[in-house]
């Protein structure tokens, strides 16, 4: 911007000079007309310096707040090249990865990948190269020293599929949540377990009870045959 309002000027001031060099065989009424344009011109000229400048703040103020929004996002952001190299990563990544960022660039992002799921992020990349649309696959990644941590991947693919395509990738930390799910899954299990245990043990209790409902019948009929033994015998 400064470089194209430099050239603005330089070109004024060559137009200056040329109409300068006719002053002297100008009338009055001709000279006060010049005057009355160049004063113009240089009036436009200043409005239009002063909305460049204006312009060129907010680009600036505009710039400044997407570096914010993309650096000090929730989520990690990734710019990885075709070959699989990290060209542009926001702060949260580096976080995550424990790295600082002049260190992460330019490095190979499987090298953060753990290495039992090296295949899955494979298979990411591949079926979105197929698909071509946006993907999404949970694998573990490696974090500050070496602390492994759960996350989703969510990638696509730079509209211009050229050699210079590049994948972009928001990484989420997933860990609280796949530990949830580990929770709710043995708690199911033992759930499941219990119930089988009290399956187990109300068929149990049937089959006792049936025992002991038989008892009570055979008990009861020596009762009352008892009773029949016991009533006097009958004169003949």
């Amino acid at each position: 911007m400064p470089r194209e309002i430099d050239e603005l000027r330089k070109k004024a001031e060559a137009r200056l000079k040329e109409e300068l060099l006719d002053i002297p065989s100008m009338s009055s009424d001709e000279a006060v007309k010049l005057f009355q344009e160049l004063r113009t011109h240089q009036i436009e000229l200043e409005m239009q310096n002063e909305e460049l400048r204006r312009a060129q703040l907010e680009l600036e103020e505009a710039r400044d707040k997407y570096s914010d929004l993309y650096d000090f996002a929730p989520v990690g952001y990734l710019t990885i090249s075709k070959e699989g190299l990290v060209v542009e990563a926001n702060l949260t990544a580096c976080t995550l990865l424990g790295v600082e960022r002049n260190i992460l660039l330019k490095k190979p992002f499987p090298r953060f990948i753990v290495k039992e799921d090296q295949d899955a992020y494979y298979l990411h990349r591949k079926y979105l190269l197929e698909e071509n649309i946006c993907r999404a696959c949970e694998l573990r990644l490696l974090g500050k020293d070496g602390l492994q941590f759960w996350a989703e991947l969510e990638t696509v693919v730079s509209p211009d599929m050229d050699e210079s395509a590049q994948w972009r990738t928001a990484i989420i930390d997933i860990t609280r949540r796949k530990s949830a799910e580990a929770k709710r899954d043995l708690l199911l299990k033992e759930l499941e377990s219990s119930n089988k245990r009290l399956t187990k043990k109300n068929r149990e209790l049937e089959k006792f009870q049936k025992i002991t409902m038989g008892r009570e019948e055979r008990i009861l009929e020596l009762k009352k045959n008892l009773k029949e033994l016991e009533k006097p015998l009958k004169p003949i």
